[in-house]
């Protein structure tokens, strides 16, 4: 283990002995942990896609920008303009928060959407998503 590295420095401060655990990478020269973890490369899964591009509108919030043609977004009833609140009742503020909201999320998975629909009286609508395939 490296000696300037938070489980040294840790050990010194609390006199807690320690192991540290890496991924071992033959294209790093990383070579300072206790034990190296070896595995198979595995690919991952597609991402799914909900059929709409979304715009960051700073403090604003997240809105879908674009509705694709025949996207599921559009067969659930979303509209180019509405801004997204929550997705499964995770709260979305920023690009980052939706990410993280469908970050486990695969292609064939439902995901309820929570909009706030800007019309003639601002009105929330909770959607459902079926997500699919990226192209």
């Amino acid at each position: 283990m490296h000696p300037g590295a938070i489980p040294s420095r840790l050990e010194r401060r609390t006199n807690v002995s320690n192991l540290s655990l890496a991924n071992f990478s033959p294209a790093t020269p990383f070579n300072h942990a206790d034990y190296l973890v070896l595995g198979q490369q595995e690919a991952l899964p597609p991402p799914g896609n909900m059929g709409m591009s979304i715009r960051e509108r700073g403090e604003e919030g997240v809105y879908v920008e674009t509705i694709g043609a025949d996207g599921h977004a559009k067969a659930a009833g979303v509209l180019k303009g509405d801004r997204i609140l929550a997705i499964n009742d995770l709260p979305v503020q920023s690009y980052t928060d939706l990410k993280y909201a469908l970050l486990d999320r695969l292609p064939g998975d439902y995901v309820r959407l929570l909009l706030l629909r800007q019309a003639d009286k601002p009105e929330e609508h909770s959607l459902t998503v079926h997500l699919q395939l990226v192209d």
